[in-house]
C-alpha cells in the first residue's frame, strides 16, 4: 500500500512540475515587461529537471531500488530546502512588500520538500 501511495504522490508532484514548465514557457512568450519570471527559460529548465528526477524516482520505486530512491529523495529535498532558504533570504523591497512573491515561492518549495519527505517515509 505505501509503495502505491508513494508512486501516486510522485505522479502528483511530477504533474505540478510539468505545469510549472508550461507556465514558464507561456511566460517566456510574453512581452519582456509583462513577464513574472526574470529568466523564464532558466525556470523552465529547472522544473524540467525536477520532473525528470521525479520520473527517475518513480522508476527506481518500480524496480524496488529503495536505496537509490532514498538517495534521490535526499538530494531533491536538499535542493528544495536550498531554494526555499534562498527565497526567504531575498531583500524585501517595496514590490515584495505588496506582492510577497518570494514568500509564495518559498512556501511552494517548502511544500515540495514536505512532499518528498512524505514519500521517503512511505517507502
Amino acid at each position: 500500500m505505501s509503495k502505491e501511495e508513494a508512486l501516486e504522490t510522485l505522479s502528483t508532484l511530477k504533474a505540478d512540475f510539468d505545469a510549472a514548465v508550461k507556465d514558464a514557457q507561456e511566460d517566456g512568450r510574453q512581452w519582456r515587461w509583462l513577464r513574472r519570471y526574470h529568466d523564464p527559460k532558466a525556470r523552465e529548465d529547472e522544473f524540467a529537471g525536477y520532473a525528470a528526477k521525479t520520473a527517475a524516482l518513480s522508476e527506481l520505486l518500480g524496480k524496488d531500488d529503495k536505496a537509490g530512491a532514498v538517495q534521490t529523495l535526499k538530494g531533491m529535498q536538499a535542493d528544495f530546502d536550498a531554494v526555499a532558504a534562498d527565497c526567504r533570504a531575498q531583500a524585501t523591497g517595496i514590490f515584495e512588500s505588496f506582492f510577497h512573491l518570494n514568500e509564495m515561492e518559498a512556501q511552494k518549495f517548502e511544500g515540495y520538500s514536505a512532499t518528498v519527505r512524505k514519500v521517503a517515509q512511505l517507502i
